[in-house]
């Protein structure tokens, strides 16, 4: 935007050069007929006045005219810029609100796993006493096989 807005002054410079240029080159011609002992030299330094008075105008309507351009180029530029900052701030909130989702199913998923692996060692647990049981009835059983055994 300021290479742009630079651009523009130096056409506008330019541009003032040029009609100043035509503006001078107006005005040596009134001071020659006036050099040439012209009655037509109040006319043409008149005219070159009212020349001089349109270039001011006209220069002065250009630069507005170019103010105005820069003016309303920032202003788009700002509304474009602030629709993308509203965008980007639209879009992190939806991953953050994703985010917090994806959390919140770990946590509940690490509850249910500490849940399961509770559940696991009291079923672990509970083997291991109804093996030992087991055992021991087991045993008893033998025991009991073996007096039988003896008994007879």
């Amino acid at each position: 935007i300021l290479m742009g807005a630079e651009a523009v002054a130096l056409e506008f410079e330019a541009e003032r050069v040029k009609q100043l240029n035509a503006l001078t080159v107006k005005l040596n011609t009134a001071h020659e007929f006036q050099k040439a002992g012209l009655m037509v030299k109040h006319k043409g330094i008149l005219a070159a006045v009212d020349a001089l008075r349109q270039g001011a105008v006209d220069l002065a309507d250009e630069h507005a005219r170019q103010r105005d351009q820069v003016k309303a180029d920032m202003e788009e530029l700002r509304v474009e810029m602030q629709l993308k900052i509203d965008n980007q701030a639209e879009e992190i909130a939806r991953l953050c609100g994703i985010i917090t989702e994806h959390e919140a199913k770990i946590a509940e998923q690490e509850k249910t796993l500490e849940e399961t692996n509770t559940a696991l060692a009291e079923t672990k647990a509970a083997y291991s006493e109804l093996a030992s049981k087991l055992e021991n009835q087991d045993q008893d059983l033998k025991d009991q096989l073996q007096l039988s055994e003896e008994r007879f």
